[in-house]
């Protein structure tokens, strides 16, 4: 596995195992959000539970598939129909460090000769499997700078 490739899965590995501590949190924490009228962290979590298995897909499909299409998801209607409010927390944590983990074992065990495969995002166009890798890496650190917000009480803006 070359430099970058290693140091994406070393990322991934400490993401993951910060992320898993926010699924432990107090109910009362876990509700908060990191502005008014933005998600709280229950929100943000399942969020990443989410998506995560819908990058692991691309993923997938990157891997395997001769110029997939990788489909768009809307976050915000995934929020408001998959019942972000009472969603089953620990399930939510099973399912995401499952798809990290498998994203991590993929990452690790594909050479990066990988890196090239190219599929079509359904709204956005061309993606490469490199491209796809890189965000599941920087998708979770923007939404570990608000999780972080939440659990010490603070807001969280945009820089």
């Amino acid at each position: 596995m070359g430099a970058q490739r290693e140091a994406k899965v070393q990322k991934l590995k400490s993401d993951l195992k910060e992320v898993l501590g926010f699924f432990d949190q107090p109910e009362a924490v876990q509700n908060r959000a990191y502005a008014p009228g933005k998600w709280t962290m229950r929100e943000l979590l399942i969020h990443l539970s989410d998506s995560e298995t819908v990058i692991l897909d691309r993923l997938r499909r990157l891997a395997a598939e001769d110029k997939p299409v990788l489909q768009a998801f809307d976050q915000d209607k995934w929020a408001a129909k998959l019942f972000y409010k009472s969603r089953d927390m620990k399930l939510a944590k099973q399912q995401y460090q499952a798809a990290r983990e498998t994203a991590i074992e993929l990452l690790s065990t594909l050479d990066a000769t990988f890196d090239a495969n190219t599929g079509t995002h359904s709204e956005t166009g061309p993606k490469t499997f490199g491209q796809i890798a890189e965000v599941v890496v920087t998708h979770t650190s923007h939404h570990l700078e608000q999780l972080r917000a939440i659990a010490a009480g603070k807001t969280w803006t945009k820089s």
